[in-house]
């Protein structure tokens, strides 16, 4: 997500982070397994967070970030920041290009030797508004405008014989995000609201060189996404040893999708909303624990409740070992029940329980400016109903529910 609006695709489910310049960040969070499903709805695995925090002072800055990198690589990022205690305003561009033609050596076809990747060139340019109001002492007002465009090679298979003129695929597109949220906090208690829209369009354009002809268009498919997500979330803390919040949420998404060579697309919408509470608190010294409790509903459907629970105790000597049980769900995608041709329609939700457990040591400097954890832990989850893609004897890939699914490391 990016300032509370997720980047997720209604179509896919998921982001590509390969489109996601991190210079634009001031804040990355990672929260992994139970943890994720504070902040996220769907994510069995775990969510990355981006946040862009004011800096609330008077002050005019700018400054350019520039690299060059292998493969004829290229970074390059402008700010300029200026506001008072009142009002910040923040402005960045970038630009990100790449041929990305290495060599390799290709041993999945018969005398591959050394080949250089071909088609496997991207480029990335992007702009982004942050202007922040400090209505009060205790409340701020932000708004937030991203707008990306990109052009990237799609790579062939490393089986393909018939070179690059075979299969040339390219895809294009522009996204606008944008994020309007209000802040009010106390000595004890925390409100947020937020409302934003992640637009999307997406071309993707497959062709083949026919001799006499030239490029021969196989797929020419065009997508128009948008998602509207609105969230209210309020946290009060009793005193220093209990704390409770609750979230309600509604999200709104369409999606158009046609291929002007096939004539085949889908067009639909989907409704989700939901609400959770957790609390949290310290029983007794060195030991917190915490529960959360959440309900889901999509479009006509009811989701079972899910309950997450957080334990954690704190040796001496900073030890700490922590862990943490839950049950999460992830509705198919739109791709998966609507996509011509292979969507499935008769496909049921995934049911994910999640249980993890770790030990770790922190570090504190001699002068309390930075401190370092060391971590080390094990998880394990199984999944009902996981939905994968597979191949079919009518000549397309179709996805099905696989009835288990389990997988564990450390």
């Amino acid at each position: 997500s990016w300032n509370n609006v997720s980047l997720s695709s209604p179509m896919l489910g998921m982001v590509d982070m390969s489109l996601v310049p991190m210079s634009i960040a001031d804040e990355v969070n990672v929260f992994c397994g139970s943890a994720s499903m504070q902040k996220s709805e769907t994510a069995i695995g775990g969510v990355v967070e981006i946040n862009t925090r004011p800096m609330w002072n008077r002050c005019v800055s700018a400054k350019i970030v520039s690299s060059v990198a292998s493969f004829h690589t290229f970074d390059n990022m402008a700010q300029v920041r200026a506001g008072t205690e009142k009002f910040q305003s923040v402005t960045k561009f970038y630009d990100t290009r790449s041929r990305n033609d290495f060599k390799f050596k290709n041993s999945d076809i018969a005398g591959g030797g050394i080949q250089k990747r071909e088609n496997a060139d991207y480029r990335m340019m992007g702009a982004i508004q942050e202007l922040y109001f400090r209505t009060t002492e205790r409340s701020f007002l932000s708004l937030k405008f991203w707008w990306q465009n990109y052009d990237r090679g799609v790579p062939g298979l490393t089986t393909n014989e018939s070179g690059l003129l075979n299969n040339k695929n390219r895809q294009d597109g522009n996204s606008f995000v944008s994020s309007l949220s209000y802040r009010l906090y106390t000595d004890k208690s925390k409100l947020d609201i937020s409302v934003g829209d992640n637009y999307q369009l997406q071309n993707y354009l497959s062709q083949s060189y026919i001799s006499g002809v030239g490029f021969y268009k196989i797929v020419n498919s065009d997508t128009k996404a948008n998602s509207l997500y609105t969230t209210a979330n309020y946290s009060y803390a009793f005193n220093d040893r209990l704390e409770i919040s609750a979230r309600l949420k509604y999200n709104f998404h369409t999606v158009a999708s046609f291929d002007s060579i096939t004539r085949n697309g889908y067009d639909t919408v989907r409704h989700d909303y939901g609400a959770l509470v957790s609390l949290f608190g310290e029983p007794f010294k060195r030991f917190r624990c915490g529960v959360t409790l959440r309900q889901e509903f999509y479009d006509k459907s009811v989701c079972p409740f899910l309950p997450s629970l957080f334990l954690e105790y704190n040796f001496r000597h900073r030890w700490f070992v922590r862990s943490s049980l839950s049950k999460n769900y992830s509705v198919p995608t739109l791709n998966d029940l609507f996509y011509v041709p292979g969507g499935n329609p008769d496909l049921v939700p995934e049911t994910a329980y999640v249980a993890d457990i770790s030990v770790g040591k922190k570090y504190n400097s001699l002068n309390g400016k930075f401190s370092i954890s060391a971590e080390a832990g094990a998880n394990y989850s199984h999944v009902k109903n996981w939905i994968m893609w597979c191949p079919t004897n009518r000549g397309y890939w179709q996805p099905i529910n696989l009835e288990k699914v389990v997988a564990y490391g450390a």
